[in-house]
């Protein structure tokens, strides 16, 4: 599969400028206080947009306002990251009328669960390279290995590789990375904004679904056509669910039907442990040794 240039944030570093907005609900206010503090104290000018304040039943603030909030980040030359605040629900609400915008060297974008849509949409179809990563309130309840990855990444280095993964089916596969919440992803099945996954290596996590919800949702995926084409699958925490018996007997269903590497393990979800991880970048899976390495640097320069 032939790939196209994808345009690269530069690392950051004290002083870099982060902005910080919500495109979904409604961020808890003492989380992410704390978020921020930890963000401040490593020396980053933060500059929380004020949309990220705003409360509208589930939503942080209207759709139109978080649209605006949305564009302005991203669009400031100042800005060096936009880091979401929270996920829960609404990101695509916001994003379904957002232009293309248009940089040379483009923000690193960060943030993950609802707003997963949203750097699928921005690394597909604008071609930047999007991180997914701790939203700013669950930064202070990262373990420790999480926490040491995020910091390497603040440190302006990106992670390389995965080690001692879970082999559901052996083999090797290559291709662009995408990293997104399956309930997320699966509930953009038939609309403009289903991500492109032929040729992709895709890596699910997924919270607080029942053992046949997520039956349910990993059907679905088997049955879209370019499903069936993804050149590898990991996959993340998938919480209490993932550890059924008729959840892991589908995983092996799809495993063996698509041929294709397949590892469980891998260190993203919605607890503790939630590695940075980069969208758009080429990456090995090599599951017979549970390994995943990124073969490309996701940073400029």
């Amino acid at each position: 599969m032939e790939r196209r240039p994808y345009l690269k944030p530069r690392p950051l570093h004290p002083g870099s400028r982060i902005a910080v907005v919500a495109p979904a609900s409604p961020p808890p206010p003492e989380r992410l206080k704390v978020g921020l503090d930890i963000l401040h104290r490593r020396g980053f000018d933060v500059q929380t947009h004020q949309q990220t304040f705003l409360t509208q039943d589930y939503l942080a603030g209207n759709d139109g306002q978080r649209l605006h909030a949305l564009h302005s980040v991203l669009s400031d030359p100042d800005v060096d990251a936009v880091w979401c605040a929270r996920g829960g629900y609404g990101t695509l609400r916001a994003m379904a009328r957002l232009p293309a915008i248009e940089r040379t060297v483009p923000p690193a974008l960060l943030g993950f669960s609802d707003v997963t849509v949203l750097l699928a949409h921005v690394t597909q179809r604008w071609g930047w390279v999007t991180f997914h990563a701790p939203n700013v309130t669950t930064i202070p309840s990262l373990n420790g290995a999480s926490r040491d990855a995020l910091n390497d990444f603040l440190d302006g280095n990106s992670p390389i590789r995965f080690e001692q993964l879970e082999t559901l089916h052996p083999g090797k596969g290559q291709g662009e990375l995408l990293v997104m919440n399956l309930a997320m992803l699966c509930s953009l099945a038939g609309t403009p904004f289903f991500p492109d996954l032929k040729g992709r290596i895709l890596v699910l996590e997924e919270v607080g679904e029942a053992p046949y919800r997520l039956d349910r949702l990993l059907t679905q995926l088997l049955w879209i056509p370019s499903f069936q084409q993804i050149a590898g699958l990991v996959l993340g925490d998938l919480d209490f669910g993932g550890k059924d018996p008729g959840v892991i007997a589908t995983l092996d269903h799809i495993a063996a039907t698509l041929k294709v590497p397949c590892v469980a393990g891998f260190p993203i979800g919605h607890g503790s442990n939630n590695h940075i991880v980069p969208l758009g970048v080429s990456a090995l899976l090599d599951a017979t040794l549970g390994l995943l390495e990124i073969q490309e640097s996701p940073l400029a320069g």
